[in-house]
């Protein structure tokens, strides 16, 4: 040492030990020998510890410039003469001999680290790691990047710039904070050194000194480089529970990422993962961004995160990519950009080309809130806002659908309720939340996770792209069938497949439907387009009923008869879409579950036939009461409207719009309105039908079946008999029952207005012209029908005919000879009861009653004697017949004869009390007992 004290400095191959480094070289340094840069290598490590420990270091200010200038000599020099022993780092000749022979020939000095450093991925192991030791030291000491020193040459000497920063990564950081005042050339020159920093958060040394307790506490186990201690960093502080992330460290580590992600070549995995791709799909976007200046790239720039907000034309690459997603090849790809829309979803500056669309709507409808929570005003706004927003707003939307990973701020709220409802289950495919979501009525669901998975369901549910299943399986069937409403986006398209859900095709688009008609129908907020339709309604009928748990849906139809057109007809598409099947309905799902499980195990809740079978089921004693009166309701709404039974208007819109065309208009209009015309229209057509079509006829069978078991079923049925049930049905479990109010007016049929007569009667006439449509018949004769009547053919009464001639079999069973005995009273009261006497005798009595001959009878069942007391006048063959058979019934049991019955009413409890009925043995006691007749 003392030999290369009195050397001139010039001459030196290390720093001067009697220069300003003198006292730190005599402290910590003494023990090294001069040359070759090892005190200068001594003194650096030291100044590098105390910063990294966040203490204050022992080298001074002057001795920090000596420093600066000894590296900037050596490594500006080529490392040759003098300094060809001084190393940049230590070790580095060793390490990088091969690789500089190799990679970079002919090079030294700065040309040789450049090259080394952009061919790093292709070095060996050992100089890789040697070249990062000397980006670290770059990254303290910005003047040893050559290109940066001379290109930011003002702004790092001139007084009030960046001169005075002495701490290690201080100037670089400053540039940073000014960098909207640098020169171009400076800024183009610190845009390449931020390129090269994205790989290790430690070439970002104030965001690393301002994160240290943080990387050690939740990214320990983290390995450095290709930025995951950034990107670990970033996750960490999403999460609201890490109380412990130091609020300066989070503000760093999100400025830092936001900067990333303004250009593809900021963000290291993106620019490594991502190259083929790249290449392959958007290389024009590429070309026309590498080819900007600064300016032209980032326009103007928000001084604190770097992020583009106006002119600029960043982030072009990036979102290609997005819009490519579907398309990427590389798997590592895929990750990264699944990463990219994960903190764009949570930081909207982080992705340029939206931020700078949507500045100005953001200015009009989201002023003022979290900037967290911008990308969801802007979708519970997607109607109002500029083209170029909503195009981007949407992308940004749909993707995130498809994963809740994508939607960190919600995955934080909902991650107690992930782990209780849905673990196992596979993230992607959105399975994650749809899971929540299905389970989010649930008693024991997270409050906090249910008021913003819903917050996120409305806000998607303004566009159909923005909803996975929606954008997933309906495209084919959006083309289709809503090619307008598919291009102008927004919610029209979803109102359009439900406006035309009898024409889906798609399985998979149908079941989406339905699954998005069922949150909708329990918050009419989620059927956005529905709620917009609805909204004056809701004021005028329902005021004060706040949306949720189906309570303003409740009140809307309660009230559907007087809705406006437009809401009608969006709650009408609604209902159509909810009585396709039981999985787009709630509250069936929740109260039917155990009926679904014990009865109908053999069907999907997506398909009709769940309804079907349940239906079908409703009186079985594994039936609960709550599923059977949801059922009652459903059946109920399905029988008020044509358009809302999908089996019916599947089958048979062909034939009602040939046999009931003023109904089926009325129908068309779908205002709720028709009162069930079409239907009721149908039912008394039924023979053209089973002419025309057996498809119609089938499905007209089973609706037709559920009015005869319950005529309050028809809606006009209802409106003229309310009062005469009132009046004549008081018992209040006989209300109840199913069928019960029918049987009552039946049985009181004499004293029932004439509007409510005349539709009680149509009833019971359909109830006797097929016994498939008298399901209580059906099923209580099922086994007598197989023993007596297996040859009889269904349909025109000629099984109930049948049933009727051998119900005093004794074989027959009880239950069906009761049945039959009151089809026979029924019967007895006019010809209008029985299908067949009525076709074969439709013309005689006609005439008979043309000529007055029967102008004397005018009490119950005096058209049947009218024919009985004429059957000498009659010119029908087959008219006679009936009326025949029809004396011979009434000879065999008096019953069939209404008058007689009870006019010998009292006489028959006195004589013949032990007699049964039938066989004629009634008549055949009055006989023994003529003279005590009164």
């Amino acid at each position: 040492a003392s030999a290369n004290t009195s050397a001139s400095a010039k001459d030196l191959t290390d720093l001067d030990p009697s220069g300003a480094c003198k006292d730190v070289v005599q402290a910590h340094c003494a023990k090294e020998p001069l040359g070759d840069g090892r005190l200068a290598h001594c003194i650096r490590e030291i100044n590098r510890v105390a910063a990294a420990r966040r203490e204050t270091t022992d080298v001074p200010p002057e001795c920090l410039r000596e420093l600066g200038s000894f590296f900037r000599k050596s490594i500006g020099k080529g490392m040759r003469k003098q300094y060809a022993n001084v190393e940049p780092v230590p070790g580095f000749r060793e390490a990088c001999n091969v690789d500089s022979v190799s990679r970079c020939p002919g090079m030294v000095g700065t040309d040789l680290m450049t090259c080394l450093r952009q061919k790093k991925a292709l070095l060996s192991a050992r100089c890789r790691s040697k070249v990062f030791d000397f980006q670290v030291h770059q990254a303290e000491d910005v003047l040893l990047d050559e290109k940066l020193r001379k290109a930011c040459s003002s702004e790092l000497t001139s007084p009030g710039n960046c001169s005075k920063e002495t701490l290690p990564g201080a100037q670089k950081a400053c540039l940073i904070q000014h960098r909207v005042e640098l020169s171009a050339s400076c800024g183009a020159e610190l845009f390449r050194v931020e390129q090269e920093s994205g790989e290790d958060i430690r070439l970002n040394l104030d965001v690393l000194a301002a994160c240290k307790s943080e990387v050690a506490q939740f990214c320990s186990n983290t390995e450095y480089g290709e930025a995951r201690v950034l990107n670990c960093l970033w996750e960490h502080a999403q999460a609201p529970r890490n109380k412990e992330f130091d609020g300066k460290c989070r503000d760093k580590v999100e400025k830092l990422t936001i900067r990333s992600l303004q250009d593809y070549r900021l963000d290291f995995r993106v620019r490594q993962k991502c190259s083929a791709d790249i290449d392959q799909l958007c290389n024009e976007e590429r070309a026309k961004v590498d080819n900007m200046t600064l300016a032209q790239l980032f326009g103007g720039m928000d001084a604190d995160t770097g992020a583009s907000y106006t002119n600029g034309s960043s982030g072009q690459v990036l979102r290609c990519l997005k819009s490519h997603f579907g398309n990427l090849t590389s798997n590592a790809c895929k990750g990264e950009i699944m990463r990219v829309i994960r903190i764009q979803s949570v930081h909207i500056e982080a992705s340029p080309v939206l931020y700078r669309k949507c500045r100005a709507d953001i200015d009009a409808h989201c002023q003022g809130l979290d900037p967290t929570r911008l990308h969801l005003c802007l979708r519970q706004h997607i109607s109002e806002l500029s083209e170029e927003c909503k195009a981007a707003e949407v992308m940004q939307g749909k993707l995130e659908s498809m994963d809740i990973r994508l939607k960190p701020k919600l995955m934080s709220k909902c991650s107690a309720a992930i782990e209780q409802f849905c673990a196992g289950v596979s993230p992607g495919r959105a399975q994650v939340l749809r899971c929540l979501q299905d389970h989010m009525q649930d008693s024991s669901f997270p409050e906090e996770c249910k008021t913003d998975l819903v917050a996120d369901m409305k806000a998607s549910g303004n566009d159909w792209r923005m909803k996975w299943g929606i954008s997933t399986y309906c495209r084919g069937d959006l083309k289709r069938l809503c090619p307008k409403e598919m291009q102008a986006g927004g919610g029209k398209g979803m109102q359009c497949l439900r406006d035309k859900f009898e024409q889906v095709k798609g399985a998979a688009c149908k079941t989406e439907l339905q699954r998005s008609v069922r949150f909708g129908a329990g918050d009419i907020k989620l059927a956005p387009s529905v709620y917009r339709a609805c909204s004056q309604d809701a004021r005028t009928y329902c005021p004060g009923i706040r949306a949720g748990g189906g309570k303003l849906q409740a009140c809307l139809m309660e009230h559907k008869e007087q809705l406006s057109p437009e809401c009608a007809r969006a709650e009408f598409s609604l209902k159509v879409v909810q009585l396709s099947a039981i999985a787009a309905d709630g509250d069936a799902m929740s109260v039917c579950g155990p009926a679904m499980k014990a009865l109908c195990p053999d069907f999907d809740a997506s398909s009709p036939k769940m309804w079907t079978c349940l239906e079908d089921h409703r009186s079985s004693e594994e039936m609960p009461q709550e599923c059977a009166e949801v059922l009652r309701d459903r059946i109920a709404l399905k029988q008020s409207e044509f358009g809302l039974n999908a089996d019916l208007t599947a089958s048979c819109s062909a034939e009602a719009q040939r046999l009931c065309p003023a109904e089926m208009a009325a129908a068309n209009k779908r205002s709720f309105k028709s009162k069930g015309n079409v239907i009721t229209c149908l039912s008394s057509k039924l023979q053209e039908v089973r002419e025309a079509s057996k498809l119609c006829f089938s499905a007209l069978l089973r609706v037709t079946s559920q009015r005869v078991g319950d005529a309050f079923r028809d809606p006009a049925t209802k409106s003229v008999c309310t009062g005469d049930a009132k009046r004549l049905c008081s018992d209040e479990q006989e209300r109840r029952r199913e069928g019960g109010i029918q049987g009552c007016l039946q049985n009181h049929i004499s004293e029932l207005t004439d509007d409510c007569k005349e539709k009680v009667e149509f009833y019971m006439n359909l109830a006797s012209s097929d016994i498939r449509l008298n399901a209580t018949l059906q099923q209580v004769c099922a086994s007598s029908q197989k023993q007596f009547c297996a040859d009889a053919p269904e349909g025109d009464g000629r099984v109930i005919d049948c049933l009727l001639s051998d119900m005093h079999h004794p074989k027959m069973d009880p239950e069906c000879r009761l049945a039959m005995e009151w089809e026979q009273r029924k019967r007895a009261q006019t010809v209008e009861f029985s299908f067949t006497s009525k076709k074969a005798c439709a013309s005689d009595l006609a005439s008979l009653e043309k000529n007055g001959v029967c102008a004397d009878l005018m009490f119950p069942g005096s058209r049947s004697d009218c024919l009985t007391k004429n059957i000498e006048m009659l010119k029908s063959d087959a008219c006679a017949f009936k009326v025949r058979k029809a004396l011979q019934r009434q000879s065999a049991d008096l019953r069939r004869n209404p008058r007689m019955e009870r006019a010998c009413r009292d006489d028959l409890k006195r004589l013949c009390s032990g007699v049964p009925p039938g066989e004629g043995r009634w008549h055949q006691c009055l006989r023994e007992h003529l003279s005590e007749i009164t």
